[in-house]
Protein backbone atom coordinates (compact mmCIF):
# COMPACT_ATOMS: atom_id res chain seq x y z
CA UNK A 1 0.00 0.00 0.00
CA UNK A 2 1.53 3.41 -0.67
CA UNK A 3 2.15 6.17 2.16
CA UNK A 4 -0.62 8.22 0.30
CA UNK A 5 -3.28 5.47 0.75
CA UNK A 6 -2.49 4.70 4.33
CA UNK A 7 -2.73 8.05 5.11
CA UNK A 8 -6.12 8.54 3.31
CA UNK A 9 -7.34 5.02 5.54
CA UNK A 10 -6.06 6.89 8.72
CA UNK A 11 -7.65 9.95 8.06
CA UNK A 12 -10.92 7.77 7.07
CA UNK A 13 -10.15 6.39 10.91
CA UNK A 14 -10.02 10.38 12.30
CA UNK A 15 -13.08 11.07 10.63
CA UNK A 16 -15.24 8.43 11.48
CA UNK A 17 -14.14 8.79 15.38
CA UNK A 18 -13.81 12.45 15.94
CA UNK A 19 -15.40 13.87 12.57
CA UNK A 20 -19.03 16.12 12.97
CA UNK A 21 -21.08 17.44 10.15
CA UNK A 22 -20.17 20.61 8.55
CA UNK A 23 -22.39 23.27 7.56
CA UNK A 24 -21.63 25.69 3.97
CA UNK A 25 -23.35 29.10 3.82
CA UNK A 26 -22.55 30.20 0.38
CA UNK A 27 -21.42 33.47 1.59
CA UNK A 28 -21.69 35.51 4.39
CA UNK A 29 -24.28 37.97 3.37
CA UNK A 30 -26.88 35.72 2.78
CA UNK A 31 -27.07 33.10 5.80
CA UNK A 32 -30.42 32.05 4.93
CA UNK A 33 -31.30 29.20 2.30
CA UNK A 34 -30.86 25.65 2.47
CA UNK A 35 -27.55 24.98 3.41
CA UNK A 36 -25.33 22.35 2.28
CA UNK A 37 -23.67 19.73 4.96
CA UNK A 38 -20.62 17.06 4.78
CA UNK A 39 -18.96 15.05 7.24
CA UNK A 40 -15.69 16.62 7.61
CA UNK A 41 -12.87 16.96 10.65
CA UNK A 42 -12.01 20.40 12.29
CA UNK A 43 -8.32 20.57 12.83
CA UNK A 44 -8.08 23.43 15.42
CA UNK A 45 -4.06 23.38 15.59
CA UNK A 46 -3.92 24.08 11.59
CA UNK A 47 -6.52 26.60 11.71
CA UNK A 48 -8.80 24.56 8.83
CA UNK A 49 -11.43 22.23 7.69
CA UNK A 50 -10.62 18.64 6.80
CA UNK A 51 -13.08 16.38 4.53
CA UNK A 52 -12.44 12.72 2.86
CA UNK A 53 -13.56 14.14 -0.59
CA UNK A 54 -13.07 17.64 -2.37
CA UNK A 55 -16.70 19.82 -1.44
CA UNK A 56 -18.25 22.69 -3.44
CA UNK A 57 -16.71 25.41 -1.27
CA UNK A 58 -15.21 29.01 -2.11
CA UNK A 59 -13.61 31.78 -0.37
CA UNK A 60 -15.95 33.83 1.75
CA UNK A 61 -18.26 31.21 2.22
CA UNK A 62 -19.26 30.19 6.00
CA UNK A 63 -18.49 26.87 7.94
CA UNK A 64 -20.36 25.83 10.69
CA UNK A 65 -19.99 22.82 12.50
CA UNK A 66 -23.78 21.22 13.56
CA UNK A 67 -24.84 22.26 17.29
CA UNK A 68 -22.08 25.24 17.29
CA UNK A 69 -22.50 29.14 17.22
CA UNK A 70 -19.17 29.66 16.25
CA UNK A 71 -18.94 30.29 12.58
CA UNK A 72 -15.61 30.26 10.15
CA UNK A 73 -14.91 32.11 6.77
CA UNK A 74 -13.41 30.49 4.36
CA UNK A 75 -10.11 31.80 2.88
CA UNK A 76 -8.36 29.22 0.59
CA UNK A 77 -8.46 25.72 0.02
CA UNK A 78 -5.84 23.17 -0.84
CA UNK A 79 -5.30 19.05 -2.11
CA UNK A 80 -3.63 17.70 0.30
CA UNK A 81 -1.35 14.52 -2.21
CA UNK A 82 0.97 12.13 -1.36
CA UNK A 83 2.94 9.67 -3.64
CA UNK A 84 -0.01 10.43 -6.28
CA UNK A 85 -2.85 10.06 -4.27
CA UNK A 86 -5.53 12.14 -3.04
CA UNK A 87 -5.45 12.37 1.06
CA UNK A 88 -8.12 14.84 1.94
CA UNK A 89 -8.88 18.32 0.85
CA UNK A 90 -8.06 21.00 3.28
CA UNK A 91 -10.45 24.25 3.76
CA UNK A 92 -8.49 27.28 5.68
CA UNK A 93 -10.91 29.55 7.58
CA UNK A 94 -10.66 32.36 9.42
CA UNK A 95 -12.47 33.23 13.05
CA UNK A 96 -15.43 35.21 11.27
CA UNK A 97 -17.51 37.89 13.56
CA UNK A 98 -20.39 40.30 12.79
CA UNK A 99 -19.86 43.68 13.44
CA UNK A 100 -17.63 45.60 16.15
CA UNK A 101 -20.34 46.26 18.34
CA UNK A 102 -21.68 42.37 18.43
CA UNK A 103 -18.02 41.91 19.11
CA UNK A 104 -18.01 44.45 21.93
CA UNK A 105 -21.08 43.25 23.78
CA UNK A 106 -19.42 39.35 23.38
CA UNK A 107 -16.31 40.56 24.87
CA UNK A 108 -18.10 42.52 27.99
CA UNK A 109 -20.56 39.47 28.40
CA UNK A 110 -17.44 36.86 29.15
CA UNK A 111 -15.28 39.58 30.79
CA UNK A 112 -14.69 37.50 34.16
CA UNK A 113 -11.92 40.16 35.29
CA UNK A 114 -11.20 40.02 39.01
CA UNK A 115 -14.09 37.53 39.68
CA UNK A 116 -12.94 34.14 41.56
CA UNK A 117 -14.00 30.70 39.97
CA UNK A 118 -15.61 28.03 42.56
CA UNK A 119 -16.81 24.31 42.17
CA UNK A 120 -14.86 23.18 39.47
CA UNK A 121 -14.03 19.34 39.58
CA UNK A 122 -11.27 18.31 40.86
CA UNK A 123 -8.38 17.01 38.74
CA UNK A 124 -6.41 14.20 38.06
CA UNK A 125 -2.44 13.88 38.70
CA UNK A 126 -1.23 17.38 36.57
CA UNK A 127 -5.18 18.08 35.26
CA UNK A 128 -5.76 21.25 33.82
CA UNK A 129 -8.84 21.99 35.48
CA UNK A 130 -9.15 24.66 37.46
CA UNK A 131 -10.43 24.55 41.37
CA UNK A 132 -10.95 28.11 42.97
CA UNK A 133 -8.81 30.42 40.60
CA UNK A 134 -8.78 34.17 40.32
CA UNK A 135 -9.64 35.76 36.99
CA UNK A 136 -7.23 38.35 35.73
CA UNK A 137 -6.59 40.20 32.37
CA UNK A 138 -9.47 37.11 31.28
CA UNK A 139 -5.98 34.56 31.51
CA UNK A 140 -8.25 31.76 33.22
CA UNK A 141 -11.32 30.92 31.24
CA UNK A 142 -13.46 27.95 31.25
CA UNK A 143 -16.71 25.72 32.17
CA UNK A 144 -18.10 25.32 35.56
CA UNK A 145 -19.19 22.37 37.01
CA UNK A 146 -20.85 21.78 39.77
CA UNK A 147 -20.86 18.21 40.63
CA UNK A 148 -21.64 16.13 44.01
CA UNK A 149 -18.82 15.23 45.74
CA UNK A 150 -19.47 11.51 44.10
CA UNK A 151 -19.25 12.35 41.14
CA UNK A 152 -16.34 14.42 41.70
CA UNK A 153 -14.45 11.37 43.23
CA UNK A 154 -15.67 8.96 40.46
CA UNK A 155 -14.21 11.90 37.41
CA UNK A 156 -10.70 12.23 39.19
CA UNK A 157 -10.49 8.54 39.45
CA UNK A 158 -11.52 7.34 36.18
CA UNK A 159 -9.38 10.51 34.87
CA UNK A 160 -6.04 9.23 36.47
CA UNK A 161 -6.65 5.62 35.65
CA UNK A 162 -7.35 6.28 31.41
CA UNK A 163 -4.22 8.84 31.75
CA UNK A 164 -2.06 6.08 32.92
CA UNK A 165 -3.01 3.42 30.62
CA UNK A 166 -2.44 6.10 27.94
CA UNK A 167 0.88 6.58 29.22
CA UNK A 168 1.89 2.89 29.73
CA UNK A 169 0.69 2.50 25.62
CA UNK A 170 2.69 5.54 24.46
CA UNK A 171 6.38 4.11 25.90
CA UNK A 172 5.90 1.06 24.12
CA UNK A 173 4.25 2.47 20.74
CA UNK A 174 4.63 4.91 18.42
CA UNK A 175 1.77 7.77 18.69
CA UNK A 176 3.16 10.19 15.97
CA UNK A 177 0.77 9.82 12.91
CA UNK A 178 -2.87 9.68 13.30
CA UNK A 179 -2.86 5.61 12.62
CA UNK A 180 -0.38 5.17 15.44
CA UNK A 181 -2.45 7.33 17.45
CA UNK A 182 -5.28 4.99 16.45
CA UNK A 183 -3.56 2.52 17.16
CA UNK A 184 -3.05 3.05 21.10
CA UNK A 185 -6.52 4.67 21.48
CA UNK A 186 -7.75 1.32 20.13
CA UNK A 187 -5.78 -0.89 22.85
CA UNK A 188 -6.59 1.25 25.67
CA UNK A 189 -10.51 0.38 24.72
CA UNK A 190 -9.09 -3.14 24.60
CA UNK A 191 -7.76 -3.01 27.92
CA UNK A 192 -10.26 -0.82 29.37
CA UNK A 193 -13.13 -3.43 28.12
CA UNK A 194 -11.77 -6.28 29.24
CA UNK A 195 -11.40 -4.68 32.64
CA UNK A 196 -15.54 -4.56 33.91
CA UNK A 197 -14.95 -2.39 37.18
CA UNK A 198 -12.75 0.16 35.21
CA UNK A 199 -15.41 0.55 31.98
CA UNK A 200 -17.94 0.83 34.99
CA UNK A 201 -16.18 3.50 36.45
CA UNK A 202 -15.35 5.53 33.14
CA UNK A 203 -19.01 5.29 32.28
CA UNK A 204 -20.13 6.95 35.46
CA UNK A 205 -18.10 9.56 34.85
CA UNK A 206 -19.27 9.48 31.41
CA UNK A 207 -22.39 9.63 32.47
CA UNK A 208 -22.35 11.88 35.20
CA UNK A 209 -19.90 14.49 34.26
CA UNK A 210 -20.12 14.35 30.49
CA UNK A 211 -17.22 14.15 27.80
CA UNK A 212 -16.01 17.77 27.62
CA UNK A 213 -14.83 17.03 31.75
CA UNK A 214 -13.33 13.70 31.47
CA UNK A 215 -11.32 15.04 28.39
CA UNK A 216 -10.17 18.07 30.42
CA UNK A 217 -9.18 16.21 32.93
CA UNK A 218 -6.66 14.11 31.63
CA UNK A 219 -3.71 14.92 30.53
CA UNK A 220 -2.90 13.27 27.26
CA UNK A 221 -2.62 14.07 23.57
CA UNK A 222 -4.91 10.68 23.17
CA UNK A 223 -7.69 11.82 25.08
CA UNK A 224 -9.71 13.27 22.41
CA UNK A 225 -9.34 10.16 20.59
CA UNK A 226 -10.35 7.98 23.04
CA UNK A 227 -13.16 9.48 24.78
CA UNK A 228 -14.69 10.21 21.72
CA UNK A 229 -14.68 6.39 20.77
CA UNK A 230 -16.39 5.35 24.09
CA UNK A 231 -18.77 7.80 24.34
CA UNK A 232 -21.25 5.43 22.89
CA UNK A 233 -20.84 3.61 26.35
CA UNK A 234 -22.60 5.55 27.83
CA UNK A 235 -25.65 4.93 25.95
CA UNK A 236 -27.76 2.46 27.70
CA UNK A 237 -27.20 -1.83 25.86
Amino acid sequence: MSAGKALHGAFKNQVDVLGSTVIVHRNRDVPEGTPTQYKGYRDKKESEFQFLQRIDVQTGDILQQQGSVDRWQVIDTEDHIETDTFVKFRVKVAKFSTSPEATDREDARFNLSGATIYNFAPGAKNSPILGGQSVQNNQVIGTQHNYAPEQKQTLAEAAAEIQQLLEQLSETYPTTTPLEQMTVATKAIEQIDNNPSLKQRIVSALTGAGTEAIKVAIDHPLASILVAAIEGWKEPE
